[in-house]
């Protein structure tokens, strides 16, 4: 950080080279991502920016934070809220957070989507649901109204479903999950078909101490009773449903609900042909195809042990993975198996949705 303390005594520091002296200093910590974050634990970095930052007035609105594209969604990790974080000055964050109460909604919603991605990733999923929590509240005390509380909620909301869900996490608290689902819960439909569809099904499907499936086979059964709905949604989200459903099929085996997971199955049957006759539709690649075939011949195969009854076109199907994945071992229900299979379901991409 000598560069920086330099440009500072003369004058000519601002974000952007703040930010390079900061990117510069991670990689001169280690070679590894881990040698990195333990180097920047204790830097003192973070907070030597910020100390400059404070002092220049430039804090007074979101522009100092690492931002491309137009929205949330196209935002990058910005390394000054990492080193902050992992210093354990998240405070001062969160103190930046409540005094942009009074401006543009963007303000407020790029630094909760940065502080709670740093905190999930480098903290733990408990800090990240905590920071959704918390960022609820303080919306609430400062009255402010639904739809502007729920539009900057909302990219650290999908963050943390995302991450829930990709990343199959453990030691969740369980009240602390309660809550963040309660906001979830809050969250409006945008859309016929939307992305909030498929949250609170899978939030359930993953609930620390109960997982619950019936939020899930009302969902799929509800578009398995409208075609058209149905449509909308293998159109603009198959990579949702055919995870929904794998997902559903996963937990209802767990549960020794064969009946409703053999009516799973047989739903995916319905919602993509293609998976049993091998013909691409024209929203899916072959390669596509190919990868979601083997997906579903190693769940069929993994779980073989509880007899599972399937469509004689499911039957082909897995006798044909088989062949192809010989090297994958039938197992009993077993933990660490289920974490591997559902890392793998969840990187089902039948249409690059």
């Amino acid at each position: 950080m000598d560069v920086f303390d330099e440009a500072c005594a003369r004058g000519f520091m601002d974000i952007a080279r703040a930010r390079a002296c900061l990117h510069a200093k991670r990689l001169s910590l280690g070679k590894s991502p881990e040698e990195q974050r333990a180097g920047m634990k204790t830097s003192g970095a973070g907070s030597k920016v910020l100390q400059w930052l404070l002092s220049t007035g430039a804090e007074s609105d979101s522009s100092w934070l690492q931002q491309v594209g137009p929205g949330p969604g196209k935002i990058k990790m910005d390394v000054f809220v990492e080193f902050l974080v992992l210093e354990g000055k998240q405070e001062a964050l969160w103190e930046l957070f409540e005094r942009y109460a009074g401006p543009q909604i963007h303000d407020r919603q790029a630094l909760l989507y940065q502080l709670n991605r740093s905190l999930t990733n480098n903290i733990s999923t408990n800090a990240g649901l905590e920071s959704v929590v918390r960022a609820n509240e303080i919306l609430a005390r400062a009255e402010t109204p639904f739809q502007t509380a729920i539009q900057i909620l909302y990219p650290a909301i999908a963050v943390m479903v995302n991450h829930i869900k990709y990343d199959a996490p453990e030691n969740i608290q369980p009240d602390l999950y309660d809550r963040f689902l309660g906001i979830v819960h809050t969250v409006p439909y945008r859309s016929v078909v939307s992305n909030q569809d498929f949250f609170q099904p899978e939030l359930y499907l993953r609930h620390p101490t109960h997982p619950d499936t019936k939020p899930a086979l009302r969902y799929l059964e509800s578009l398995k009773v409208a075609p058209e709905r149905l449509k909308l949604a293998i159109h603009g989200h198959a990579k949702s449903v055919a995870s929904l459903a794998l997902d559903t099929t996963k937990q209802l085996i767990a549960d020794k609900q064969f009946s409703d997971a053999n009516w799973v199955l047989k739903f995916v049957q319905m919602a993509f042909p293609e998976l049993h006759s091998g013909e691409p539709q024209t929203n899916a690649s072959p390669s596509h195809i190919e990868r979601a075939m083997g997906l579903l011949g190693i769940v069929r195969q993994k779980y073989a042990v509880h007899k599972v009854s399937l469509p004689k076109t499911e039957q082909a199907a897995v006798v044909k993975t088989q062949a192809e994945q010989a090297t994958v071992k039938t197992t009993p229900i077993r933990k660490e198996d289920d974490m591997a299979s559902l890392r793998a379901l969840d990187r089902l991409d039948l249409a690059g949705s």
